[in-house]
Formats: C-alpha cells, sequence, structure tokens
C-alpha cells in the first residue's frame, strides 16, 4: 500500500481516476468562448464576400458595356443614377442594376458640385468617357470606381477611411 509524504497509508482503491466538475466547466467554458469567436468571424466574413460580390457586379456589368461597343462597332451607354442607386444600360431589354437598399453609389467629382446622374459611353475602339464613383457599403466603408477615359479600363480599390 503506497505512504504519502506525511506518512499515512493513503489508499488507492477509493478514489476513481478522472476529470473534476470544475475541470469540466472550465474546458466547456473555453470551448464556448472560442464557439463565439469563430461565429462573429465567420458572419463578418459572410458580409464582407456579399459587400465584395456587389462591387465585382458593378466592375463586371461596365467591362461588359465596353466589351460590347468594341465587338458592336457602336458606342455603348451606361447611366449611373447616384440618389436611385442604379446602374441602367443603354441597351434594350436590359433591366436596371439596382443597388441593395445599404448600398448608394457617390460621385467622385473634383469640383465638389452635386451630380445627379452621371453618363458613361464606352466606343468602339475601346476608349470611354471619364468616370470615379465611390460605392459605400454598410459595414467595409468605400470602394473607388474609375473608368479611365483613353483605355477605357474598369478598376477599383478601396478608399482608405478619413
Amino acid at each position: 500500500m503506497p505512504i504519502s509524504a506525511t506518512g499515512n497509508k493513503r489508499s488507492t482503491q477509493g478514489r476513481q481516476a478522472g476529470f473534476t466538475l470544475l475541470e469540466l466547466l472550465f474546458v466547456l467554458v473555453i470551448v464556448g468562448l472560442s464557439g463565439a469567436l469563430v461565429i462573429n468571424n465567420v458572419g463578418r466574413l459572410a458580409g464582407r464576400s456579399s459587400e465584395l460580390a456587389q462591387l465585382d457586379a458593378i466592375v463586371h456589368e461596365l467591362k461588359r458595356a465596353r466589351v460590347q461597343a468594341i465587338l458592336s462597332g457602336l458606342p455603348n451607354r451606361v447611366e449611373l443614377q447616384y440618389a436611385a442607386g442604379a446602374l441602367v444600360p443603354a441597351r434594350q431589354g436590359q433591366a436596371p442594376m439596382q443597388l441593395p437598399a445599404r448600398f448608394s453609389l457617390k460621385a467622385s467629382d473634383p469640383a465638389g458640385l452635386p451630380i445627379e446622374a452621371q453618363g458613361i459611353v464606352f466606343y468602339p475602339d475601346g476608349s470611354a468617357t471619364q468616370a470615379l464613383f465611390q460605392l459605400s457599403t454598410p459595414s467595409h466603408g468605400s470602394y473607388e470606381i474609375r473608368v479611365h477615359g483613353l483605355s477605357g479600363r474598369v478598376e477599383s480599390r478601396p478608399v482608405a477611411a478619413s
């Protein structure tokens, strides 16, 4: 029979090996907190993903209008309606691209003048009328969308928070 440091005889038969209730509760608290953090981050990533999908849809629509102008040999116009939050293609039968409720488009006019609508015309040689505007998203700030006049290239980038 084992003897403890104080010299008393200890019985190992009465005590079972395992975890105490306090240890199990401690582990459950850690697992619960970890789960809450994971769920929070997954929700945030899902929101960011939908915002980036909306940005990609706008850029794709503008690029598609450019390609159509090149292929058809005719100018192609897309109107940006800032107040309505919509892109309206000039083609017949094409429905306007309406932004979700909490998204907004804002013109980036260097003169600071209010712009209600702006038309972007893509020409058969690949060039376009120059445009610069912002897409404001519900939770992740703004993205700048630029149409270069000479090349007709459409690009987007995040706007630094000020």
